[in-house]
């Protein structure tokens, strides 16, 4: 759990890298960059901060369920070591669904002023965000963090795959 806090809260998660201007951000303010992608990588618009809180609300949350087993003796009560990697294959993709569609919808068969204006548009949006998609690197916040959460979730299937042994019953044997 070491780990997660500190690839979750102290570590940068994803970097920006533009030569003299450097944007890091933390796994905990990911759902500000969800929202805001542009705005908060760049630095223009950074502050969200209910978005902010409430992730980061979630993210303790997620770090403090794998001490639920302690406190509630159920086989189910294992499978909370997966809490941790689902947040974060969640909360990724979702980054990944939002950021991957930079289409401007543009009429293709219209042969207008306006209608020129918005294909260039379009494709200037785009060639923008294939840039600065290629200087985003993912930080070691994210490495840690991730190495710690599949730690956790091997942990926690073992423990569940353990308890199912243990509560089956064993078969009666024949009396000699």
């Amino acid at each position: 759990m070491g780990g997660l806090l500190l690839g979750w809260f102290a570590l940068a998660s994803l970097v920006m890298d533009f030569g003299l201007l450097q944007q890091s951000v933390r796994f905990y303010d990911l759902l500000a960059v969800i929202n805001d992608p542009a705005g908060r990588l760049s630095g223009f618009n950074s502050s969200q901060p209910v978005a902010t809180l409430g992730f980061g609300l979630l993210c303790v949350v997620a770090v403090v369920a794998p001490i639920v087993p302690l406190f509630w003796k159920r086989r189910v009560a294992t499978l909370t070591y997966l809490v941790p990697l689902i947040l974060m294959a969640a909360s990724f993709a979702l980054l990944y669904a939002k950021t991957s569609t930079s289409h401007v919808p543009a009429d293709d068969t219209a042969h207008t002023v306006s209608a020129y204006l918005a294909r260039a548009a379009a494709k200037a949006a785009t060639r923008a965000g294939d840039y600065a998609a290629t200087r985003i690197s993912i930080g070691a916040g994210t490495y840690v963090a991730f190495i710690s959460s599949c730690y956790l979730a091997v942990r926690g299937v073992s423990k569940f795959r353990a308890a199912r042994i243990v509560s089956q019953p064993s078969p009666p044997q024949a009396r000699i």
